[in-house]
């Protein structure tokens, strides 16, 4: 089996990505993150395919991991050459396994070829995918080695029937499955030890069922006889009673004597006293619809004296009109006079307004006269002066006198010009001072006379109000004083309406009352005596009708019969009672014991039962542990054909183990290999496991055991390993014999080496 060159269109990082293998070693080496481990897990999925699984993980889920980063087909196509002939796989895989395509083409033909089937790389390694990532690929990390049921197969050459060491395994397993059923491995399980659980159980059982045996046939003799002595003491006691029955006989017939006097007694005392309350209403007791009406009456009455009360007691108005009354009912001047002093008040406001103003014009009316005449008096008397004085002078010098007289002849005409004017300004203006003052007494006078009118009329009240505020009062007193009277006529009004509805229903009540014999009180108490007396004639009447029909029940025993002697009648009830306790006894001591020979007899009848069962189940215990040997044994002899067929490839392994690891540096004294491919390796005097060493000795060893691994598995075939950089925790020295060593190998199979460090490159 050789690999020819693959074409990877999309996977992973990858893309269209071409790569030839050479026969012997095919060396990759580029940098990290080239996608060297995708390459190897693309070789893979051609054989395989890509499960699909629901894990999130990356690591744990290959489809989701290697889907395209850059979108694209997912896949590509791998060419190889088996058994002398060359293939070609194409696979491209979609979200889901459904949506996967591969094809196989035999390229010698150039036509599709279907010899491989649907697992194309468990015909050609005869290994599942699981397997073939722990022998063919050998990854950089996780490279110890684990066994499954392929590599088993393949390693101990059942491959031709790759069902059959899983079988071997299945029938082993249900071997060791049956036994545990029959017996557990602590001896306290499965069927062996139920089964001896049973016999125990049932032993147990039937001893106590033959005790029980005895206890029952007891009791029974025990049983009988306390129904002897129940038997006896019934008789006994039926004895007593007719004794008994005898005495109380002439006691009920006493007793009845006694009750029906006491009944007449009572029914004639009850008639009695019903006459005595017919009495007192000879016209017969009230019915229930009268006794609603009264009580209605009563009701209303109740109310029409509590408003009659209240409107009697209600007097503040009254109590006011009658103060208001007192105090002006003489001197309250009627609305119209009232009305006319206000009049006059208006008035005398109106008059006193023109008086201020008649005052003022006069003053001013003065003022202008004075000030209009004074001036051109001073003038003419200058004037006059002047004229004198030029008449004077003219006597001793002509010209001065002529002159002076000329000055008051002129000094003389202008003040007759301005008195002249004056005068005419004073009667332009109108305002006449005589006539002024005639209007200002006029005004006077009438102001006078008003102003005493008023207060004649106001000084009657005695009051310091003004005289508006006075008239005000008197308005309101007026108003107050006639509503007042309204309302006094209408609360008189009421009184007597009310006064009049009490005296109708206290007639119609006083009639009610005189006819039930009621003559004065308080009504209520009056009613509730009447109805009294009705509920105690109701009851008497029933009464009376309970003790008639009581007495005709009763035999008429006119005599009472004579007291026989019944002395011992009190001695024959307590024998009675201690004769009935003695027997509830003896019943309650057989009740118990038959209860207690019933669940005794249910382990009597079980006993046969049981005894069979035991000697049943102690025979069935015979079969299981026959069986139970025979099964051990075969899984004992089916697991030695496994260990046996298992030297096959332990010892080669072994052998091969030590070859690899001689070669990549280290030796071993001794090995202990499995075949579950667990390794041992004896160190310092003592067994070591694989984790016991350092992680570059480990990786040493993890690679001898996988080439040993391929070796056995594919003896005598030509078959790759894909490395995937897996000696990098190795030292120089090691690493060194890593390469001299994959030289060697590759002389005579196909290897392709993945590295990223110069260092590792042969």
């Amino acid at each position: 089996m050789k690999l020819i060159n693959c074409n990877v269109e999309n996977f992973g990082t990858l893309q269209n990505y071409k790569i030839n293998f050479n026969e012997g070693l095919t060396v990759l080496h580029e940098q990290n993150g080239f996608g060297k481990s995708t390459l190897a897990v693309f070789i893979k999925s051609m054989f395989y395919g890509l499960p699909v699984v629901t894990k999130r993980s990356l690591d744990e889920n290959e489809r989701k991991k290697y889907t395209p980063w850059q979108k694209g087909v997912f896949g590509g196509s791998l060419d190889f050459e088996f058994e002398g002939k060359k293939y070609r796989i194409e696979r491209f895989f979609g979200d889901k396994e459904k949506d996967d395509t591969v094809k196989v083409y035999d390229l010698d033909y150039g036509c599709e070829y279907s010899g491989f089937g649907e697992n194309i790389g468990l015909s050609l390694f005869g290994i599942d995918a699981e397997s073939f990532e722990r022998s063919v690929y050998m990854p950089q990390r996780d490279t110890a080695l684990k066994m499954n049921s392929s590599l088993s197969a393949k390693l101990t050459g059942l491959v031709e029937n790759s069902d059959d060491i899983s079988n071997f395994d299945k029938a082993l397993k249900a071997l060791n499955d049956r036994a545990k059923q029959y017996m557990s491995a602590r001896g306290v399980g499965g069927m062996i030890a139920g089964k001896e659980r049973e016999i125990e159980v049932l032993y147990s059982a039937v001893t106590d069922g033959k005790v029980s045996a005895e206890n029952y046939n007891r009791l029974k003799t025990e049983i009988e006889t306390l129904k002897q002595t129940h038997s006896q003491l019934t008789l006994t006691q039926k004895q007593i009673r007719e004794k008994i029955t005898a005495v109380s006989d002439m006691v009920a017939r006493q007793t009845e004597a006694k009750q029906y006097k006491e009944l007449n007694d009572t029914l004639s005392n009850a008639e009695e006293e019903l006459k005595e309350i017919e009495v007192k209403y000879p016209e017969g007791l009230p019915n229930s619809s009268e006794i609603i009406e009264i009580e209605e009456n009563i009701r209303v009455l109740n109310r029409a004296e509590t408003e009659l009360s209240v409107l009697k007691n209600d007097i503040a108005d009254r109590d006011e009109l009658d103060s208001l009354l007192k105090k002006f009912g003489e001197v309250l001047p009627t609305e119209q006079e009232i009305s006319a002093v206000k009049s006059k008040l208006r008035r005398l406001d109106e008059l006193k307004i023109k008086e201020e103003t008649i005052n003022e014009r006069l003053k001013t009316a003065n003022a202008v006269q004075q000030s209009g005449s004074k001036l051109p008096k001073l003038l003419i008397a200058a004037a006059v002066l002047l004229v004198l004085a030029g008449v004077v002078t003219l006597i001793w010098q002509l010209a001065v006198g002529i002159a002076v007289l000329c000055l008051g002849i002129v000094l003389l005409g202008a003040s007759a010009f301005a008195y002249l004017k004056n005068m005419i300004t004073a009667n332009d203006r109108g305002e006449n001072p005589s006539e002024l003052l005639a209007e200002q007494k006029r005004l006077t006078a009438e102001i006078e006379t008003l102003s005493y009118e008023v207060m004649e009329f106001v000084e009657k009240f005695k009051s310091e109000a003004e005289p508006y505020e006075i008239l005000e009062q008197l308005s309101n007193v007026q108003r107050d004083i006639e509503r007042l009277k309204k309302t006094v006529a209408k609360q008189d009004c009421d009184i007597t309406v009310c006064s009049e509805k009490v005296a109708e229903i206290k007639g119609v009540l006083d009639k009610f009352f005189r006819k039930c014999g009621q003559l004065d009180g308080d009504y209520s108490i009056l009613l509730d005596s009447v109805k009294t007396d009705i509920r105690q004639a109701v009851i008497i009447k029933n009464e009376l009708k309970t003790l008639r029909q009581k007495l005709a029940e009763l035999p008429e025993i006119k005599e009472i019969p004579k007291t026989v002697e019944i002395a011992n009648r009190e001695e024959l009830l307590a024998e009675e009672k201690r004769i009935g306790l003695e027997l509830n006894s003896v019943m309650d001591e057989i009740t118990r014991k038959e209860n207690e020979a019933g669940r005794l007899l249910a382990d009597v009848e079980l006993l046969t039962e049981n005894e069979d069962q035991l000697e049943n189940s102690k025979q069935e215990l015979v079969e299981l542990q026959g069986r139970y040997n025979v099964i051990v044994t075969a899984a004992r002899l089916l697991e030695k054909a496994k260990n046996d067929l298992s030297l096959r490839y332990v010892d080669r392994m072994k052998k091969d183990f030590g070859k690899y690891s001689e070669i990549l540096g280290a030796e071993f004294d001794d090995t202990m290999l499995d075949s579950d491919l667990n390794l041992k390796i004896k160190d310092s005097g003592a067994s070591r496991v694989r984790e016991s060493y350092s992680e570059g000795f480990r990786d040493m060893m993890d690679i001898a055991m996988r080439l040993s691994l391929s070796d056995a598995m594919f003896d005598g075939q030509e078959v790759m390993l894909i490395l995937d950089d897996p000696f990098v925790n190795l030292d120089d020295i090691r690493l060194k014999n890593a390469m001299s060593l994959l030289k060697k190998l590759s002389e005579n199979r196909q290897i392709i080496y993945l590295t990223c460090h110069s260092s590792r490159v042969l």
